[in-house]
């Protein structure tokens, strides 16, 4: 018989652990960096875009609050905030209000923060990998100086979907969310390169969406 592990202790300061985390990230420069400074330390950083993941995941609306303040604190004025619900039914204006709290919603909704629309043409950006994978990503996410990510990542896929699934359409998915994806991974959520298929056809998109078209 197998059981789970027990649960992790109550976090009782929610606010003073997102603004940890964002201090001390894994693998990454401080967020306060990064809005600041690019490789050559110059800054750069103008155009912010926040994506949240949609009502099918939890997360704390604290933590788009932490990233807007943090953002406001070092001089970033344009920021988007962008739901990234990939296919799935847009948010309602109440939905959003849950996920992101009342003052960021009522600060940009609904100008500043809406739903990802994968059917709107005008707002998406086509490029093509070197494996022939359309991509076609929210315009904003990928003009933007900046693109955070606003999650409880409970799965070691969350962090590459947002790009190349939740601000994708239907032509950038269709490559990954299919049965051909799950027969050549070995384990699904593996994030190790050539373990997932579709964890190696999503970082493929994020590189292209990257690459100056």
């Amino acid at each position: 018989m197998i059981y789970p592990p027990d649960p992790l202790p109550r976090i009782k300061d929610v606010r003073g652990a997102i603004r940890h985390a964002l201090a001390n990230p894994h693998d990454s420069d401080p967020l306060e960096t990064l809005l600041t400074r690019d490789e050559a330390h110059h800054r750069v950083r103008r155009h912010l875009a926040a994506a949240a993941a949609d009502a099918s995941a939890r997360h704390p609306s604290a933590g788009a609050r932490g990233v807007i303040e943090l953002a406001a604190s070092q001089g970033v004025e344009d920021v988007k905030l962008i739901v990234a619900n990939s296919l799935h039914r847009r948010m309602t204006s109440a939905e959003i209000k849950h996920a992101v709290g009342e003052r960021v919603h009522r600060s940009f909704y609904p100008k500043d923060l809406v739903n990802h629309d994968a059917e709107d043409r005008t707002t998406l950006v086509r490029r093509d990998t070197d494996k022939g994978e359309e991509v076609e990503i929210n315009k904003r996410a990928m003009e933007s100086d900046l693109l955070i990510y606003v999650n409880i990542n409970l799965v070691a896929m969350a962090v590459p979907q947002v790009g190349a699934v939740g601000l994708a359409s239907y032509k950038s998915i269709r490559h990954h969310h299919n049965v051909d994806t799950m027969l050549h991974s070995k384990s699904y959520m593996d994030p190790r390169e050539g373990r997932s298929a579709i964890h190696d056809s999503c970082r493929r998109m994020v590189r292209c969406s990257r690459t100056p078209g």
